[in-house]
């Protein structure tokens, strides 16, 4: 099997991360001085369209491999219901059952919100990710300068500086609780003389009742790029005997150990779903 867009998923996801890392900078900067980051909306929509056109690039290579020429209107599944009876990608029964079974089971956890394993992102960060570029909702940026949301500058009495983030609690899957925020850490600063304490800018993607929202932009970049690196991984491990780290950074997918590897399928039959 040729996985020919594979480079292309690589080249995106460099793409984004080299683009997130040049963010978080120029945020960084801006917070110093309470500003402004010039075309922020644009770069983070960059960033995410970039990693929700990766699960294109993948879904793309299942159908020139596994189904049908004739086979149209082939999108990568989201919803266990896009798997079902009558869906083009349903032939993946008759042509590469484990790859249908894979896809059906990342879809099923991404309905479910289950932790990728060694992140701290859920599967159905890359749906949220979907939603958002769907409904072009992924370049609303918001200024928030919010206690108990946003950082926090503590100032010293003898010119020093530093920024805290807030402390959330967490829920019973492990990730961060960002609906509840816990004590932010400054307030204990608060009556110490000398001291002062101010609520430094920060940057949200202007999405209402989308928990990850909650994110500050980089972070929220970070996390759909995480989870794409980590679900295509597995994929590509089921369908083609790739390492299950083949979209990692470059120096992790250098030494990725043979054991992580399983024999590429090779597709029974392409026969007309």
């Amino acid at each position: 099997m040729s996985a020919d867009r594979i480079k292309d998923i690589i080249g995106n996801l460099d793409f984004a991360h080299e683009s997130n890392r040049e963010l978080s900078t120029l945020i960084a900067e801006a917070q110093k001085i309470d500003g402004a980051v010039k075309h922020i909306s644009q770069k983070a929509a960059a960033i995410l369209a970039s990693t929700r056109e990766c699960f294109d690039y993948c879904i793309a290579d299942i159908k020139s491999d596994f189904l049908a020429q004739e086979t149209r209107n082939v999108y990568y599944p989201f919803h266990p219901d896009t798997l079902g009876n009558g869906k083009p990608l349903y032939g993946l029964l008759q042509t590469a059952s484990p790859v249908y079974y894979k896809l059906l089971s990342v879809a099923s956890v991404m309905q479910t919100g289950e932790l990728i394993k060694g992140t701290m992102c859920s599967y159905s960060d890359a749906r949220t990710v979907n939603e958002l570029v769907n409904s072009k909702k992924h370049d609303r940026v918001i200024e928030v300068c919010e206690s108990g949301r946003s950082r926090s500058r503590i100032e010293f009495p003898n010119g020093g500086i530093i920024t805290v983030t807030p402390i959330f609690p967490l829920k019973e899957n492990g990730l961060p609780d960002y609906s509840k925020p816990g004590p932010v850490g400054p307030e204990a600063w608060l009556h110490t003389p000398g001291v002062r304490v101010t609520a430094v800018k920060d940057f949200f993607f202007d999405a209402i009742g989308i928990e990850m929202s909650r994110i500050d932009v980089h972070g929220f970049c970070m996390t759909a790029i995480t989870a794409t690196r980590f679900i295509l991984g597995e994929i590509y491990s089921v369908a083609y005997g790739q390492p299950l780290n083949l979209f990692h950074e470059k120096n992790d997918s250098q030494t990725a150990p043979a054991a992580t590897q399983t024999p590429p399928l090779v597709a029974t039959s392409k026969s007309p779903t």
